[in-house]
């Protein structure tokens, strides 16, 4: 994973925004297990992807979610922190 230098002097202190992308179909029953992050689902020629948005609040909320979508072997395509 890439970190940017804004990333690394300022880590997580409070909710910050992320959106995840996944490859596949999570079901919008999942939000809850994942921090209640809104899904939204769109089509590639490759097939489904996944977008979670959402606020987490600390780095191991974050962790939770990301080792919830690798126990069940979703493929992260990417994770990327929202700034306001």
């Amino acid at each position: 994973m890439n970190y940017s230098s804004q990333e690394l002097e300022h880590p997580i202190k409070s909710h910050s925004t992320y959106q995840i992308s996944v490859k596949g179909f999570l079901e919008n029953t999942w939000s809850e297990r994942l921090a209640g992050m809104k899904i939204d689902h769109y089509q590639t020629k490759n097939g489904p992807i996944t977008t979670l948005t959402g606020n987490i609040i600390d780095q191991s909320e974050l962790f939770g979610v990301l080792n919830t979508l690798n126990d069940y072997q979703y493929i992260i395509i990417n994770v990327n922190k929202i700034y306001n």
